[in-house]
């Protein structure tokens, strides 16, 4: 069964030692980020996961390689996990098979990029009201992050070779399933998995249980 939890750390301050409470994977994952507003999203973004392993049973300190696609993955195959963040926001979905998850603001965005889409989802773009334009596509943008990232456990495909809106038959991944939900009205999440019942909703999680089982209490920002 697969599960999804999503965090809001909007007004949470986050303690100066949170990177030396991450996994080594996920400090060097961090570290490598330049912006400080980059670096600290992904260690709430880890510090999700820490919680996730912890309330599914799972060990934090288990061994996770990462693929060539850079998706990180529990080295034993004992769990099967996604990330995502954006914003003040993070994403993870876990299961016993694989999992893609993408959480994406909705924003004012160049619709040329849709440019990289497969032609058929680029069609059905293009058919859609032009006021509705921009949240078609981020509904095709987090679907096909999130069903990109479920598959790269068996094959790495690129964004325009998946049409998520028609999908393919010659694929040989038709038995993946994906939802999107939305989040906010700024914000939108997608889940999928391979075969498996997807959540019917996104299990919330606050910022006080994040720092509450690291044994610490939610401070607020320093003005």
């Amino acid at each position: 069964m697969v599960k999804a939890y999503i965090s809001d750390w909007s007004g949470a301050f986050l303690p100066e030692d949170a990177m030396e409470l991450l996994p080594a994977w996920r400090q060097e994952r961090a570290a490598a980020l330049r912006r400080q507003a980059a670096r600290e999203e992904s260690i709430w973004t880890g510090l999700l996961w820490r919680w996730v392993m912890e309330e599914n049973g799972f060990d934090p300190a288990m061994q996770v390689s990462c693929l060539p696609a850079g998706k990180p993955v529990a080295a034993d195959g004992t769990v099967f996990f996604s990330l995502s963040n954006s914003g003040p926001l993070a994403l993870c979905a876990i299961g016993d098979g694989p999992v893609g998850a993408d959480v994406q603001q909705v924003r004012p965005v160049k619709l040329s990029i849709a440019r990289r889409f497969h032609r058929g989802e680029r069609e059905w773009l293009a058919a859609q009201p032009e006021e509705e334009r921009e949240l078609a596509f981020f509904r095709i943008w987090t679907r096909k992050e999130a069903w990109v990232k479920a598959v790269s456990n068996e094959e790495f495909l690129t964004l325009s070779q998946t049409n998520v809106i028609h999908p393919l038959p010659e694929w040989g991944f038709m038995d993946y399933n994906v939802i999107v939900k939305n989040v906010s009205s700024q914000y939108l999440a997608a889940v999928c998995s391979r075969g498996e019942a997807l959540p019917a909703a996104l299990t919330q999680v606050e910022p006080e249980a994040l720092l509450a089982a690291l044994g610490r209490e939610k401070e607020e920002k320093p003005s």
